[in-house]
């Protein structure tokens, strides 16, 4: 193999790990969605604190946003490479996830949980 083919080797491995870091954070939303069901229905029974899906959004919103800066470094590597349309198009979808995704862990660190049903954790 050569260095090249080995590096392309290692991004895909990488970008796997990162996909897979994202796969869990979708599940960690699940999770709260279904603990936010859960306080609806038995309040103070419920099995979940309103703190503990915060805590547990805001690993997820950190998760993806780490993901996020990874994938937009990676297309702007790919992009500095090979200059081409389809490039420049996933360069700039990285930078709007990045976008959304920093104004989500700033909006989720900025508001700490107070009610559980008058705001969304994920």
């Amino acid at each position: 193999m050569t260095n090249e083919e080995i590096k392309a080797i290692k991004s895909l491995k990488t970008s796997q790990i990162f996909v897979y870091s994202l796969i869990f954070a979708s599940s960690l939303s699940i999770y709260i969605n279904n603990g936010q069901i859960d306080l609806i229905k038995n309040k103070e029974n419920a099995s979940v604190t309103p703190q503990e899906l915060y805590n547990i959004g805001k690993t997820a919103t950190i998760i993806v946003w780490i993901a996020s800066i990874y994938f937009l470094i990676a297309n702007f590597d790919s992009y500095n490479k090979e200059k081409t349309k389809q490039n420049a198009s996933f360069l700039a979808a990285a930078f709007l996830a990045f976008q959304a995704s920093s104004i989500r862990l700033s909006s989720v660190l900025n508001n700490p949980v107070d009610d559980i049903s008058s705001q969304d954790i994920v």
